[in-house]
């Protein structure tokens, strides 16, 4: 069963065009660096909306990847989907234990 990570290089302290150059370098990396397939993706973090991208995993190594690359790109945790779609966010301070948040739904823009 495939697993997904949800990751955002945006923070809500920045302009725009600043978060839009972030999201651009974390897309560039995930794909032409790590080699891994993602897709854009609208995610939410703290009411705040910001672009974020779609991540399939291949190897459990490449949580590891996507948790130093959220680091770099100063952001709190990424959220895993696992196989059964259940969702847990994965904090980057080792010391907060992960948040299970129940079952994973896609929802389409006029439902959230």
């Amino acid at each position: 069963m495939t697993k997904y990570v949800i990751i955002s290089g945006e923070l809500s302290s920045l302009d725009y065009d600043t978060n839009k150059k972030r999201s651009k370098a974390l897309e560039n990396f995930i794909g032409d660096i790590l080699r891994l397939s993602l897709s854009e993706c609208q995610g939410r973090y703290k009411n705040d909306f910001e672009t974020s991208f779609k991540v399939e995993i291949r190897y459990q190594e490449n949580i590891s990847q996507l948790k130093l690359l959220a680091m770099q790109f100063e952001q709190e945790s990424i959220l895993l989907i696992s196989g059964k779609s259940k969702a847990k966010l994965l904090y980057l301070d080792d010391d907060i234990p992960p948040l299970h948040l129940g079952k994973y739904t896609k929802v389409n823009e006029f439902e959230y």
